[in-house]
């Protein structure tokens, strides 16, 4: 198991933002595959975690979640990918301080 960690994130929906989580941990699960010439990992599962989130519009469709992190204070993107989240109750412009699982479908 690999973990990243960062400040911010975004969630996008046919490329326009419609909301965002923060801070962030990815977790990437690997599956190790014994081959002859030495070892080989496939992805298992990648998944991540954040404490809070908030939605400016209802998603509807497919999302994108993209992963931001500070380097020398400013903020760079460490990853993208097509997400699937169950967003719990919320209020749409309000901060909800509540943790947020994200999948990676991609």
């Amino acid at each position: 198991m690999h973990q990243s960690s960062g400040e911010i994130g975004t969630i996008l929906q046919d490329g326009k933002q419609i909301g965002g989580f923060k801070p962030w941990t990815i977790i990437l699960i690997l599956n190790e595959l014994d081959r002859t010439q030495g070892k080989e990992y496939k992805k298992a599962l990648t998944t991540s975690k954040s404490q809070q989130f908030w939605l400016f519009e209802e998603p509807t469709g497919e999302l994108t979640a993209q992963y931001f992190t500070l380097v020398k204070g400013t903020l760079v993107m460490v990853s993208q990918s097509k997400v699937k989240i169950i967003f719990p109750e919320y209020e749409l412009n309000k901060m909800i301080n509540h943790p947020l699982e994200i999948i990676w479908t991609e």
